[in-house]
């Protein structure tokens, strides 16, 4: 999917004619797009298997674990949030946050009230922002879509019926999004870490090949 194809399913959803190109002198088409990018900033920020990185080892710059620019925006890709792997020894004692540094935005040790890390890498666990709405999965792109398509159905046209529609197919495809999202993350409530021995249930068909 592109922007394009995005901002299109948006003007449908709420009754307005496809556009050949994203103009953003056309008024329609320019709120359409700062509608999606800020859905998009607002879903990936929860962070999914498809933009977060766990147990990285992120090398420090002069002792600053940079998270991102202070002028990062929606277009163009941005690590959004950044802390200690919790599984990692190093973090049990330490807390941390996102905090301000000149033009930078870096990770402050609160423990120790400082933002130096040292020279040695540490494990951290990264969410990223991806710009581009094609390269995150369909089922992202379709929730992002519908999500917005409800948003700018609420803030331009004020149709009731329309927007509970829409209201609806956002939560459809969030059902969507959570699926998808629970098998490839092979999540499991025994709280195994990621890469641990996960236990599997019972499954008919392994005594039927007895």
């Amino acid at each position: 999917m592109t922007e394009l194809e995005a901002i299109n399913r948006m003007l449908a959803a709420i009754g307005q004619a496809p556009v050949n190109t994203v103009d953003q002198a056309n008024p329609d088409v320019a709120i359409c797009s700062r509608t999606l990018k800020q859905v998009s900033q607002e879903v990936q920020s929860e962070g999914w298997t498809f933009n977060r990185v766990n147990n990285f080892m992120q090398q420090p710059s002069e002792g600053l674990l940079i998270i991102r620019s202070s002028t990062s925006d929606g277009d163009s890709d941005y690590i959004m949030q950044m802390d200690l792997s919790h599984n990692s020894l190093f973090s049990r004692d330490k807390q941390t946050c996102a905090k301000g540094r000149g033009a930078e935005i870096c990770l402050y040790n609160l423990s120790d009230d400082t933002f130096d890390w040292g020279n040695n890498p540490i494990e951290v666990d990264k969410t990223y922002y991806y710009a581009d709405i094609g390269v995150i999965p369909p089922a992202a792109q379709n929730y992002i879509v519908s999500k917005a398509s409800a948003a700018i159905s609420f803030q331009t046209v004020g149709d009731p019926n329309q927007y509970q529609i829409l209201r609806s197919q956002e939560d459809y495809t969030k059902t969507q999004l959570l699926e998808y999202e629970t098998s490839q993350g092979d999540y499991t409530f025994f709280g195994h870490p990621k890469g641990g021995n996960f236990y599997n249930s019972y499954q008919p068909y392994q005594t039927l090949s007895r």
